[in-house]
């Protein structure tokens, strides 16, 4: 089915200059960041769409390292499904899916009972966000970093921050200070001047987003 285009041509070419949307977009260098990171996740699904696409052969049956048998998987589905009706009762408390899981394969291990196709679904499952509340944290953090009136920081150095404001958000200043202590070269490198050496594409980038 084609693509249905709800702005006409003549509408585009009778514009004389620039929409304020897209002026506006192309200037914020936010912009690029989400423009990257929306780039690189297209990539990753547009690569994985060549692997597997096919109108008469799945996925599993494209991967010849995959042997796939349905008999099986059927069996390792009813020895989960039994489990989980002993243990649903006690889950009602509120446990987190991951423990749920680990008390299923538990379960099953002291049976005797193999699940290997459930832990291969299982293992790309759990690996995909439940939301994009990281995302959204993570361009909120860079809104506030980046603004028309501080826009000389180099992405580099947003993405520092935005590690730093991430994986230490929850220490204390003096479980940081304990943890300084037992990285000393971490405190070597904070105290020289390497992190202040920067090559000529990044000295371009600085001064084409100041302009």
């Amino acid at each position: 089915m084609p693509h249905k285009s709800y702005i006409s041509d003549s509408l585009i070419m009778s514009q004389k200059k620039c929409p304020t949307v897209l002026k506006t977009f192309f200037n914020d260098p936010v912009s690029i960041a989400w423009l990257y990171f929306v780039q690189s996740q297209l990539k990753v699904v547009c690569d994985t769409i060549k692997k597997i696409e096919g109108d008469h052969i799945s996925a599993c049956e494209n991967n010849p390292t995959f042997k796939f048998d349905e008999d099986e998987f059927f069996d390792e589905f009813n020895h989960v499904i039994n489990v989980v009706k002993v243990k649903i009762q006690n889950w009602k408390n509120g446990s987190k899916a991951e423990d749920r899981w680990c008390e299923i394969f538990e379960t099953l291990e002291k049976n005797n009972i193999s699940i290997k196709y459930f832990t291969i679904i299982l293992e790309y499952s759990m690996a995909f966000p439940r939301t994009n509340a990281t995302v959204e944290r993570v361009f909120s953090i860079t809104n506030v970093l980046w603004t028309n009136e501080k826009n000389h920081f180099l992405v580099n150095t947003i993405r520092s921050i935005i590690i730093i404001k991430q994986h230490f958000k929850n220490f204390s200043s003096t479980e940081f200070h304990t943890f300084l202590l037992e990285h000393p070269q971490l405190l070597k490198l904070i105290s020289s001047s390497e992190k202040y050496e920067k090559s000529n594409s990044e000295d371009t980038s600085e001064q084409s987003s100041s302009k």
